[in-house]
């Protein structure tokens, strides 16, 4: 297994461990573009898809499947915004398994058993050690300022960690949007686990500001944090009436 390989698997694996990934919704998966953009690879060839797959992708699941573990790049699809094959992996994910194009039950079963796979113990057992602390730039950082520019490796705003900590004590760990609590679902490990995320995106203020804790920032999980992101300027409060209405839907019998 290449570097990338295994910094493209990490990264996968992470996302599964941090509970972002929902094998059955598709709205919780992850775009091309966004992975390649995360891991550092660069977009070089005609799409993000054909690069991700040049530098990594096509060769990681090739070991897993020589190795016998679930495929778990399936997770990596097109936009939902796609016109063609929107939340869908390309169709040489599908060829290369010898599965037919858009086996949707196949694709999660293959994402259930890869969130539910000891990662660690199987990796160790091959010589090779994917952590669960993927490192990606975080909502907060270092002085209470914020917006100045930094190279992580893309452009990414200062945070800070002081006004992280002030956010957490005003309202608590607990995401704001569905109240999901890691300490409560995953016991110890999930101890003070939470995403801080800014009301306005310090990339549309674009300079140097104070930051108000109490007014700017909201604890907010990784699922609800990544729809706020991709939804565009959808609020905090829309996107609870939005998940409530879909409970309801699912909820209702016939």
């Amino acid at each position: 297994m290449t570097e990338n390989e295994l910094k493209l698997l990490t990264y996968l694996v992470s996302n599964f461990q941090r509970g972002n990934i929902k094998p059955q919704d598709p709205r919780t998966h992850l775009p091309y573009s966004q992975v390649l953009k995360d891991i550092g690879l660069p977009n070089d060839d005609r799409t993000p898809g054909e690069s991700l797959n040049r530098h990594a992708m096509g060769g990681l699941a090739e070991w897993l499947s020589i190795n016998g573990l679930p495929a778990i790049t399936g997770v990596i699809i097109n936009k939902l915004s796609d016109p063609n094959r929107p939340g869908m992996p390309s169709k040489s994910y599908f060829s290369f398994h010898g599965r037919e194009d858009m086996d949707f039950a196949w694709l999660q079963q293959q994402l259930k058993l890869a969130g539910e796979l000891n990662w660690e113990l199987e990796l160790s057992d091959r010589g090779l050690v994917v952590g669960d602390d993927f490192s990606l730039p975080d909502e907060v950082d270092d002085s209470l300022t914020e917006g100045a520019k930094k190279t992580i490796t893309v452009n990414a705003y200062e945070r800070n960690s002081e006004a992280r900590d002030r956010c957490i004590k005003l309202y608590g760990l607990d995401c704001a949007v569905c109240s999901f609590n890691f300490e409560s679902f995953y016991g110890l490990r999930g101890k003070d686990f939470i995403h801080v995320h800014h009301l306005t995106p310090l990339s549309e203020i674009g300079e140097s500001y104070r930051v108000n804790p109490e007014h700017d920032l909201r604890p907010v999980c990784p699922n609800c944090h990544a729809m706020l992101h991709r939804k565009g300027n959808i609020s905090i409060e829309e996107l609870q009436k939005e998940i409530s209405f879909i409970q309801a839907v699912e909820s209702t019998s016939y």
